[in-house]
C-alpha cells in the first residue's frame, strides 16, 4: 500500500490517464483525471456575528457524517452568551446549518454572504430563522444575530460618602479589643489626601456614634448600618464621629464628600478584531494598591476564551499601559489606537501590559483574514 499512495500521489493533476485494474480474473483498462486531493477538515474560521467558529463540509466529512453532499456550514464551538449559543433550541458542536431564512447554505462563504445581506443596518442585533441537521433530524431556532454593544449600567445617584473602609465590630473582636461592650464599626483603611485623613482618623479607630446617634452593628451582616446612615447626609456636610482609640475617647469632625464611581460606572470600550474589553480605572482600583499611584492605564474587564488576545496571554485585571509605543491612559485613547491598528492591518501588536508587581510585553499577531 505505501508503494502504491506513493505512486498515486505522483500523478499529474488534471492529466486523464490509463489505470490497468482486474475485475472478476478479467483485466480492464480505465481512463481516469487526477485531481487535487482535499484536507480531511477545512480551514476553521470565526463568525463574531453568531458567535460561533465554523467550518466547510469537505468530501470526507460528508463521507463520514453519511452527508448526501458537501452542503451546509458544520459548527465546530460555540461562545457561552453569543447568538447560537442564547438561541433556543440552542446552537451546539456538531450541528449543520442548512438555511438563514429562505436562503440555502452551501458553504461558508454562503453564510457570510446571508448574514451581511440580512442583518438590520442601524440595529444591533437582527432575529434569523435558522435550519440545521442535528444527525439524522432537522431543527428550526431562531438566533438575534449581530455584535451587540456594551451596556451603560448608568450612574448611580452619588450621595454623601465618609472616605474611610471598615469592618464591622463583632462581640468576638470586641472582647478580644478589650472593649465588650462597644458597638460599632472598626477603621481598616483611610484614604489618602482625603477629609478623613484631615480630620484625623487613623486605622484601627472605633466608631461607635455618629452624631450623637449610637452605632449597633455586632455582627457582620450588619456591615451597611454606617454607610446608610451616612448617606443620609448631604454632600459638603460635616459630621461628629464620636471614636475609641487605645482606650481614648475622642469626637473629630468630618467633611462628607460625594462618592467615587462605582467600577462598574466607569467608561468602557470592547475591541471586537482581538475579542477583550476593558475599562477605565476607578477611585477603588487606585486604593486597592495594586500599583503605584502615579501609573496610567485601563484595566482589562473581559478576555474572550479563543480571541486573539487571549491567545496572546492578555488576563483579565492586566493594566494596558502602551500599544505600539503610545502610552494609554484612559479608553478613548485605546479606541483610537487600536482603530489605527485595523486601518493599517498591523502584522504583530505590542502591549506594554502591568500585571501586579511586574511589567510584561505581550505580541500579538493576528491573521486580519481571519479576524
Amino acid at each position: 500500500m505505501p508503494i502504491l499512495n506513493r505512486l498515486l500521489s505522483e500523478l499529474p493533476i488534471g492529466q486523464e490517464i490509463e489505470l490497468s485494474i482486474m475485475r472478476d480474473g478479467k483485466e480492464k483498462i480505465l481512463k481516469v483525471t487526477p485531481t487535487e486531493r482535499e484536507s480531511r477538515e477545512s480551514k476553521q474560521s470565526e463568525l463574531k456575528e453568531w458567535g460561533m467558529t465554523v467550518r466547510n463540509i469537505t468530501f470526507m466529512m460528508a463521507k463520514e457524517l453519511r452527508r448526501k453532499n458537501q452542503d451546509g456550514v458544520y459548527i465546530t464551538s460555540i461562545r457561552p452568551g453569543g447568538p447560537a449559543g442564547d438561541a433556543k433550541p440552542s446552537l451546539m458542536r456538531g450541528d449543520i446549518i442548512v438555511n438563514v431564512g429562505e436562503t440555502s447554505i452551501s458553504s461558508l462563504e454562503a453564510l457570510r454572504d446571508a448574514t451581511k445581506n440580512m442583518l438590520v443596518e442601524g440595529e444591533e442585533t437582527t432575529s434569523l430563522l435558522v435550519t440545521f441537521d442535528r444527525r439524522t433530524q432537522t431543527f428550526v431556532t431562531v438566533a438575534d444575530v449581530g455584535i451587540r454593544e456594551l451596556n451603560d449600567p448608568g450612574l448611580e445617584v452619588k450621595k454623601a460618602w465618609l472616605p474611610i473602609e471598615t469592618q464591622v465590630l463583632t462581640r468576638d473582636i470586641a472582647e478580644a479589643l478589650n472593649t465588650p461592650d462597644r458597638k460599632g464599626f472598626r477603621v481598616i483603611q483611610v484614604h489618602s489626601e482625603s477629609t478623613a485623613e484631615k480630620a484625623g482618623l487613623l486605622e484601627g479607630d472605633i466608631i461607635y456614634r455618629v452624631d450623637d446617634e449610637p452605632l449597633t452593628a455586632t455582627e457582620p451582616e450588619h456591615y451597611e448600618e454606617l454607610p446608610v446612615l451616612i448617606r443620609n447626609y448631604r454632600v459638603g456636610s460635616t459630621v461628629t464621629l464620636d471614636i475609641d482609640r487605645a482606650g481614648e475617647e475622642l469626637a473629630l469632625d468630618v467633611e462628607l464628600i460625594r462618592a467615587p464611581k462605582l467600577p462598574r460606572e466607569m467608561k468602557k470600550y470592547r475591541d471586537d478584531n482581538f475579542e477583550f474589553t476593558v475599562r477605565n480605572t476607578s477611585f477603588t482600583d487606585d486604593a486597592s494598591g495594586q500599583w503605584e499611584p502615579d501609573e496610567v492605564g485601563v484595566l482589562v474587564d473581559e478576555v474572550k476564551q479563543g480571541g486573539w488576545a487571549a491567545i496572546g496571554m492578555l488576563y483579565n485585571n492586566d493594566m494596558i499601559q502602551e500599544v505600539n509605543g503610545t502610552v494609554i491612559d484612559n479608553v478613548d485613547k485605546l479606541r483610537t489606537v487600536m482603530n489605527a491598528v485595523e486601518d493599517d492591518q498591523t502584522d504583530v501588536v505590542l502591549i506594554k501590559v502591568l500585571r501586579g508587581i511586574y511589567t510584561v510585553y505581550i505580541e500579538l499577531e493576528p491573521q486580519w483574514s481571519t479576524v
